[in-house]
């Protein structure tokens, strides 16, 4: 039980993130059949990151503090990070290998990591410890 609750917080990021990517992967492929393959993922990105504030505000991180200024500016900011590396190395992998879903994979991966870190140790840090 210690277990689970020790990492609590990264399971429920696994969650939220798992269908947060499923949002992003559904636009992505729909938009990169019209777009440029770096807009649809910024597109996509973006309105899944929308989506996963108010999960990961409220569940994964169980923070208490009231949405304000602040805190709208630090989550974007974290955002911004991670729509630039998601990106970046979307638009790389891409570059390389010629298979979006490869590269959204390894992408996706890649920036779960720095999200979940930035966003526990920087943006919510009003939640439960």
């Amino acid at each position: 039980m210690i277990v689970v609750q020790k990492y609590k917080s990264q399971a429920r990021f696994l969650v939220v993130g798992g269908s947060s990517t499923l949002l992003d992967f559904v636009i992505y492929m729909l938009l990169s059949t019209k777009v440029d393959i770096t807009i649809s993922k910024c597109i996509s990105m973006s309105i899944s990151s929308i989506y996963s504030f108010f999960i990961n505000k409220n569940w994964t991180f169980s923070d208490s503090e009231k949405i304000t200024i602040v805190l709208a500016l630090k989550y974007i900011l974290c955002v911004l990070i991670n729509i630039g590396v998601n990106t970046l190395v979307n638009t790389l992998t891409f570059s390389i290998t010629n298979n979006k879903i490869i590269s959204f994979i390894i992408a996706t991966g890649i920036a779960m990591i720095v999200n979940f870190v930035i966003q526990k140790e920087v943006v919510f840090r009003g939640g439960k410890k």
